[in-house]
């Protein structure tokens, strides 16, 4: 499944580090593997591309927002996060990372 349902959005984030430390369903674990610290990384790094995806300007310092209100900054994200945007993001040909011009 997605990262981005509820039901894992509102999972603390030691469900990840448990999954990947003793498996889940047909996952098997990765305790050997993965270093006890690199499971916990990843564990915060799946958090932080979660909340990254519902974030608003009102998390955003109220001194920073100007930067992001600019149009340079305002870009949508380069990546699209569910099935139909990654399908129309295909057909216009935006699957590809961005050029170093595009950056």
């Amino acid at each position: 499944p997605s990262y981005h349902i509820d039901r894992l959005r509102e999972v603390p984030i030691g469900y990840f580090f448990d999954v990947m430390t003793n498996g889940f369903g047909s996952m098997p674990d990765y305790s050997t593997q993965i270093e006890r610290s690199d499971r916990w990384a990843i564990a915060a790094y799946v958090r932080a591309l979660q909340l990254s995806q519902r974030t608003t300007i009102a998390d955003v310092p109220p001194e920073q927002r100007p930067a992001l209100e600019r149009s340079e900054a305002a870009r949508p994200a380069p990546f699209p996060m569910d099935t139909e945007d990654w399908k129309r993001a295909r057909d216009e040909g935006k699957t590809k990372p961005p050029s170093k011009e595009d950056r």
